[in-house]
């Protein structure tokens, strides 16, 4: 069920891409189109992981919602032709919500949760206790589908 439902969201995202891609205005590739002439810079990134621990929800000024979630991407171990073996490989990625996705967050999604996520790569800095500037890269959520849940994995 949850396979129908991501192909579904990817086949609307690539009609949308396409349709950025190849406004009216332009022409597509194969009448010999320059693709750099007709697109614009995207910063936008897609996840769909696990969530690794129970969300850190906070509220700022004016009572303004925020959460951050670590969400956990792997990728399959596969065997190379020449018969190495490539072990599975689990990427952590620190995600921010704000407002009413960070209430929804706060509400419904938890440890163990598959969940999809659309938003962009925002980097920073700071510095630490001892002085040493440390750099982090987060995904600042747009959007946000809930696929499964501690509640319906327990059910079945």
């Amino acid at each position: 069920m949850a396979v129908s439902r991501i192909n579904r969201i990817f086949a609307k995202q690539t009609y949308f891409e396409e349709q950025l891609l190849f406004s009216s205005a332009a022409t597509p590739p194969s009448r010999g189109c320059n693709i750099s002439v007709i697109m614009a810079s995207i910063n936008k990134v897609i996840l769909l992981g696990y969530v690794g621990k129970e969300p850190e929800v906070r509220y700022v000024d004016h009572g303004v919602c925020v959460a951050q979630v670590r969400l956990a991407t792997s990728e399959r171990a596969y065997k190379l032709q020449d018969g190495t073996e490539v072990p599975e490989r689990t990427e952590w990625h620190n995600i921010i919500f704000w407002r009413r996705l960070a209430e929804t967050v706060e509400k419904y999604v938890h440890t163990g949760d598959m969940i999809y996520v659309e938003g962009k790569i925002q980097s920073r800095s700071y510095e630490d206790k001892q002085g040493i500037t440390r750099y982090i890269t987060e995904v600042w959520a747009d959007d946000l589908k809930l696929f499964s849940s501690k509640k319906e994995t327990t059910n079945d």
